[in-house]
């Protein structure tokens, strides 16, 4: 993994999630039917890839974190994917995506799209500007087939939350750091590392905190953040720092934006590193 101590820049790290796998990620709502209509797939592309990946979704919605959208990397990034091999699906026939908010605000609804295959997928874009205006919401999303012969079927629902930007993030703390140095005599039995409260957070959001001595890191250790308005906490042990007096450690943390530990949305918080030199 990039060492990231030397930035002090907040960002994405840019891991190489698992490519999406049409044939492992394709939901069915009647698993005896595979020809019927299905729920739409959530997807985002990745530029510098040149791929498609799918979100994590907690119990009752796959979860787009906010500081994805509009990012470099992401821009216009997130799709809408309609399985074309149901049988009722006919080429000539028209599809059309729907985005709507639990809270009544103002659907999204994309212009119908002709279809001219029944094998694959349909992928229609979502832009950044309108998935901004659904920050903090429950979506439903479908697909309405619309046959040649007239009619309009609507498909299964599949639910998205945008989740709120996180808040200020706040410093590391490290037991026993006075005046930028941890006397490790004074603490035998490991310290604590804590991560205060951080605004918007859910119970889905991990946090990941790495010890880095001179350049190299020591220790990593990964917590969900269950209850997420309390401080987190977790202990090093006294054989990752006792070895290494008189050198200088680094202490920062990451955060898992997405659900299920996605490794595509970590997000490094270096402007809240701590640094001290070992006694």
């Amino acid at each position: 993994m990039e060492n990231t101590r030397a930035s002090s820049t907040d960002g994405f790290v840019f891991l190489a999630p698992e490519p999406f796998n049409p044939e492992l990620t394709r939901t069915s709502v009647d698993n005896q039917n595979p020809a019927a209509l299905q729920p739409p797939l959530i997807m985002y592309y990745r530029k510098s890839e040149d791929k498609y990946f799918g979100f994590g979704a907690s119990p009752d919605a796959v979860i787009i974190p906010r500081e994805m959208i509009g990012e470099v990397t992401y821009r216009d990034s997130i799709t809408t994917w309609i399985s074309l091999s149901p049988s009722e699906v006919q080429i000539g026939d028209e599809i059309r995506v729907d985005w709507t908010p639990m809270d009544g605000s103002p659907v999204f609804r994309s212009e119908p799209r002709k279809v001219d295959s029944n094998e694959g997928f349909m992928r229609v874009a979502i832009p950044d500007d309108v998935l901004i205006g659904f920050e903090g919401k429950r979506v439903e999303v479908i697909y309405v087939h619309l046959p040649q012969a007239g009619g309009a079927l609507p498909s299964p629902s599949r639910y998205v939350y945008v989740a709120p930007e996180l808040g200020d993030k706040p410093y590391v703390q490290v037991e026993g750091v006075v005046d930028g140095v941890l006397d490790t005599s004074a603490h035998p039995n490991g310290v604590e590392v804590s991560i205060g409260p951080i605004e918007n957070m859910r119970d889905y959001n991990a946090i990941e905190v790495l010890w880095d001595v001179d350049g190299y890191y020591r220790q990593r250790l990964r917590g969900m953040t269950v209850n997420p308005q309390e401080v987190m906490s977790f202990h090093i042990a006294p054989a990752v720092y006792k070895p290494f007096v008189g050198k200088r450690v680094t202490v920062v943390y990451q955060i898992y934006l997405g659900a299920e530990l996605a490794s595509h949305f970590i997000w490094t918080v270096n402007s809240r590193r701590v640094s001290f030199v070992l006694s």
